[in-house]
């Protein structure tokens, strides 16, 4: 039953992370609706916070990505979703006004 429920956990994701267009952290791109909008999907799919973490990072492309992958790797790849939000709401607006 637990392989059954696995992987419909990772079929779930796979079919939600379709539904979300990527990220890229360009200027024309507003983090706190995209984040509002992957929040409210995960969260009526009841996903896990590593589970939102791990779908946020998968939908992350080009400037947002590596960002993403420098501060994962300085937290040793542990995290808490909230202070990744937060940070990723600051490192997104911070590199929007570098543009």
């Amino acid at each position: 039953n637990s392989i059954t429920e696995h992987s419909h956990s990772y079929y779930n994701m796979a079919t939600v992370a379709n539904g979300i267009r990527d990220f890229q952290g360009n200027s024309d791109e507003d983090v706190n609706i995209w984040l509002r909008n992957v929040l409210l999907i995960t969260n009526l799919m009841n996903f896990t916070e590593q589970d939102t973490l791990r779908l946020i990072v998968m939908k992350l492309r080009n400037t947002a990505l590596s960002w993403a992958s420098e501060t994962l790797q300085q937290c040793s790849g542990s995290i808490k979703l909230e202070h990744f939000l937060g940070l990723l709401k600051n490192g997104s607006q911070t590199d929007t006004e570098q543009s």
